[in-house]
């Protein structure tokens, strides 16, 4: 008789009040682990998360080819990246709030459903400055899903599936970064637009229309067919929903009656949040959470956790975002000056003067190189590979030993795209840094969610996140500002930034990470 038959004769006989960790392993497999249930919700969850990862990083491959429609300079690049990020800083305290106020599954619907509303509606945008109001409103959404899917997915699994469900979750991101370009190579170089006096509809718009499904799949796909998170029900003192939402996951892994589970209750947390509605009780909930993060026991935590994300997302957003920009001012050099070579910050100072002059007169020649979508795609399975590497060396190596390695490898490497001069050597060194600094990401954000306690976690993400993206909006208006003026300083900046981040890692990983099974790096950047 095995460990489960054991468990479930002993809770028969008694009827007795079952905790949360043992009522949801009667519900699941135990090998592997996972069941039909959980296996569908995996796959919902990862298209949420793919839908939050093609929203980051839209800009990138957009700005090239409507740089001349809406007469972009690099400033304005810059900015519109910027006010991406902004909108998500402003909204990481309303979603995480209501969050952990009124269930995970509500926010995540609604959400994603406003999304897609307005990426849609973004399309036909005719001026920078609407444009750029879309961009924002789609940060503050989009802020929710990216930040959510974690807490609410992990909360249908045991302490010992939850890592592994994460990780795999976790690859949609670093997915959506190599499905984007390539959804961008088949589309925006479709030479068809429509014309009139005061409207242009072309394929870079209708690129950004496409972008809206995955959003407003996922949120139907969430609404129709799974519940809200069983362990935020128990918290919220709503016990028999909760053993509902048990029983039925019992029910579709095992093939089985509802009534067949073997639980029938569950014991209750001893505290649960107070029921309310309205904006002054969600501006409570939402300052008590606060306030729980910012005393001790969890203020080191969180400040560190904060630092470091900080740190981390300056490098990520801060060049990733500008990537397919260098490979397309390369890919233009080369093919008026196809003798020479350049480096970064030469070719910048050059591309001003000669290289796109005669295209930036002409919006039908203005075009992105078919080589800078390979270049990106090639960059994204590099880094679906680091990802799956780092999952199989986590349980091997100490608790800070990827986290300041992955740093190191990264603030290096972008010290290094000073020195580069072909586009054959900005992309290995993108592949390395870019693969370098998502690792990096994966493991301090799956930090946070096992560190801190149900009722305030989701809040906790979206603190750290919060200041992650602040160096993400801090590092996109240095580099939109400075690269076309003095390109040394930004790429030495990202560098050295993202070393600091390495060395407080290295000071205090130990401390950082003492309650942190040696899992898998299982999240990614948000």
């Amino acid at each position: 008789m095995d460990m489960k038959e054991k468990l479930a004769e002993r809770l028969d006989s008694d009827a007795l009040p079952v905790d949360f960790e043992q009522a949801i392993t009667l519900a699941v497999k135990i090998i592997p682990g996972f069941g039909r249930f959980h296996y569908g919700l995996i796959l919902v969850c990862g298209v949420c998360f793919m839908s939050a990862g093609f929203q980051n990083g839209l800009n990138a491959y957009i700005l090239p080819s409507a740089e001349c429609d809406l007469g972009l300079t690099s400033r304005q690049k810059g900015a519109l990246n910027a006010v991406f990020l902004a909108g998500s800083v402003l909204s990481a305290y309303v979603w995480g709030s209501l969050a952990d106020s009124i269930g995970r599954k509500k926010v995540l619907v609604s959400t994603l459903m406003f999304d897609s509303i307005i990426t849609f509606l973004s399309s036909f945008a005719q001026e920078f400055n609407v444009i750029a109001v879309c961009r924002f409103f789609n940060g503050f959404i989009v802020g929710a899903p990216s930040c959510l899917v974690f807490p609410y997915l992990g909360e249908f699994h045991s302490a010992k599936t939850s890592s592994a469900s994460l990780c795999f979750v976790g690859f949609f991101w670093t997915l959506s970064w190599m499905l984007l370009p390539a959804l961008a190579w088949l589309v925006i170089p479709i030479p068809w637009s429509y014309h009139s006096a005061y409207f242009t509809y072309n394929s870079w718009r209708l690129f950004v229309a496409f972008i809206s499904i995955p959003s407003l799949m996922s949120a139907t796909l969430l609404l129709v067919l799974y519940p809200e998170s069983p362990k935020f029900l128990l918290a919220s003192g709503r016990t028999r929903q909760a053993l509902a939402v048990l029983k039925n996951m019992y029910a579709t892994n095992t093939g089985r009656r509802p009534s067949q589970y073997e639980v029938q209750y569950l014991k209750a947390p001893c505290s649960t949040s107070s029921d309310g509605s309205g904006l002054l009780f969600l501006l409570k909930a939402m300052w008590r959470q606060i306030k729980l993060l910012f005393v001790p026991p969890l203020l080191v935590r969180t400040l560190l956790c904060s630092a470091l994300l900080f740190t981390n997302m300056f490098g990520y957003f801060g060049l990733g975002l500008w990537l397919p920009e260098i490979f397309n001012r390369f890919e233009a050099f080369y093919s008026s000056h196809p003798n020479e070579t350049v480096s970064v910050c030469e070719l910048t100072n050059v591309s001003k003067k000669q290289v796109d002059i005669s295209k930036l007169s002409d919006c039908s020649a203005r075009s992105v190189d078919e080589r800078v979508f390979i270049n990106t795609m090639i960059i994204g399975a590099v880094c679906l590979l680091g990802n799956i590497t780092s999952s199989l060396l986590a349980g091997h190596l100490q608790r800070n030993t990827m986290p300041v390695a992955t740093m190191l490898i990264a603030g290096v490497s972008a010290a290094t795209i000073y020195f580069l001069r072909s586009s054959l050597q900005n992309l290995i060194i993108s592949c390395i840094f870019l693969s370098a600094i998502s690792t990096g990401n994966f493991v301090l954000t799956s930090v946070v969610v096992d560190i801190f306690p149900t009722s305030i976690r989701a809040m906790a993400v979206c603190t750290a996140i919060l200041a992650g993206r602040v160096g993400a909006i801090v590092s996109n208006l240095l580099l939109g500002h400075l690269l076309d003026i003095s390109c040394e300083v930004p790429m030495f900046l990202l560098g050295f930034t993202v070393m600091c981040g390495m060395g407080a890692q290295g000071q205090n990983g130990e401390d950082f990470l003492p309650s942190v099974s040696p899992g898998l790096a299982r999240t990614a950047p948000v």
